[in-house]
This record gives C-alpha cells, structure tokens and sequence, in this order.
C-alpha cells in the first residue's frame, strides 16, 4: 500500500531528537530502501521541509526574519480561528509549502537546499533535484486528462506540465475542486512532482490584467499573499 506525501515526512518527523547527528546520507539511504515505493524525487521533495528543521537547531525562520514577516501571519491575527481545525489544517499546509518556496529562492535558503542535496545517497537522482531552485513553478492550477495522463494547467500562462507519481488520494482529492488549487511543482525525470495542494475554493479571482506582466518571482509572492489573505478571509 503506497503511503501519502504526509505519511511520508512522517518517517522523518517520529524520529526522536535530531536524527542526523550521525551518518545524514546513510540515514537517508536505510529510511529509503526500507520503503522501496517511494519515489526519490517525491521523498526529497517531502523531506526537505523537514531536513531544514535540523539545520542550525530548527533556527532558520530567526534567520530569515524579512520572508517570515513577508508569508506569516502574525499570530494575533489568527488568533480567533487558529483553534478551527479546518483553518489550521489548511495554513499549516500553506507554511510547509512556504518553506519549499524559502529553500528554492531565498539566498541563505538555497545554501541550506545545496547542503540537503549533498546529504541525498543518490547521484542519479541529483542532476534534476540540482535544478529546482530554477525549474521550479509556483501558481494556481486546474487539472487536466490527456490520453490518459494528469497534467496540470497554469492558469496565467496556460502552460501544461505533465505529473508524475501521484499517489491515489491527490488524485481522489483533486478531482473533488470545482476550482483551480495552488501548489508548487518540480520536476522529475518523468514529470512533475508536488506533495502539497491547497485548495482555493471561493477565493477572490485573479484578473489577467493585474499578473500578466509579472516576473517569476513577483508572481510567487503575488500568489502565495493571495492565497493567504483569502484563507484568513474565508474563516472570518
């Protein structure tokens, strides 16, 4: 039975205390082969949200004050729906996918992604992992079937990106939005691969006009804000 993108970081997560202090690659490598399911672009893609807990004793946020100031709320301002388990549900997704965003952009969280890569067994697999802080795409998508193959359409650019190893409850899930959902995806060497979805339903629209022109990295902060401002609005 294959397990979830959650199930997943969860292996890592019941660790007890900080596990690697020892051999980081061999750890890697025994967690891995124990779960010969796992696709390896999906755990490291899964895992690097938590691997940057480790580094600097879990101190990266302090360090990186301006982005969590940029994509966080501050907590007075949840304050009055934090405790609704489908708001926390849905914002701690969001600050998982915010720390992807953080590695594959932000200056000192690259350094911290090139130090997980070096600690990742396998070599095959790093040449594309290598390139995500590049190839990364973060946007809002709706889900397309062509010839039997789940491809997600971009929005703003109408672009399509064929994905690979979904597991069956993304796909159930995805099939459940009657909107387009947000998420990041890089590639693999057979497609595209994301481990977290956040779903936008009633969300206020995005005009073509207003993102059309943006840069990458305009439009990622456009979109991760957006995405923020109407979760906390859907819940008030």
């Amino acid at each position: 039975m294959k397990k979830t993108e959650k199930e997943k970081r969860k292996l890592f997560e019941e660790k007890q205390g900080n596990p690697f202090d020892d051999d980081i690659s061999r750890q890697l490598k025994d967690k891995l082969e124990s779960y010969p399911d796992m696709d390896r672009y999906v755990m490291f893609l899964a895992v690097m949200k938590v691997l940057i807990e480790y580094v600097d004793n879990g101190n990266w946020a302090e360090k990186a004050p301006g982005f969590v100031k940029k994509y966080y709320f501050p907590r007075n301002e949840i304050e009055e729906v934090r405790q609704v388990f489908a708001f926390r549900q849905s914002y701690q997704d969001y600050c998982e996918l915010t720390r992807d965003y953080y590695l594959l952009t932000e200056s000192t969280g690259k350094k911290i992604f090139q130090q997980m890569l070096d600690w990742f067994p396998y070599e095959k697999e790093k040449s594309i992992i290598a390139t995500w802080p590049t190839s990364f795409v973060v946007s809002l998508f709706r889900p397309i079937e062509l010839e039997n193959k789940i491809y997600f359409e971009d929005i703003r650019t109408k672009e399509k990106y064929k994905t690979a190893f979904l597991d069956d409850a993304f796909i159930n899930k995805i099939k459940t939005f009657r909107a387009p959902f947000f998420s990041l995806l890089v590639p693999s060497n057979k497609g595209y691969v994301t481990d977290i979805i956040l779903e936008c339903e009633n969300f206020d629209l995005i005009y073509p006009a207003e993102t059309k022109n943006l840069t990458k990295k305009d439009w990622g902060e456009y979109a991760f804000r957006w995405y923020r401002t109407n979760l906390l609005k859907s819940f008030q």
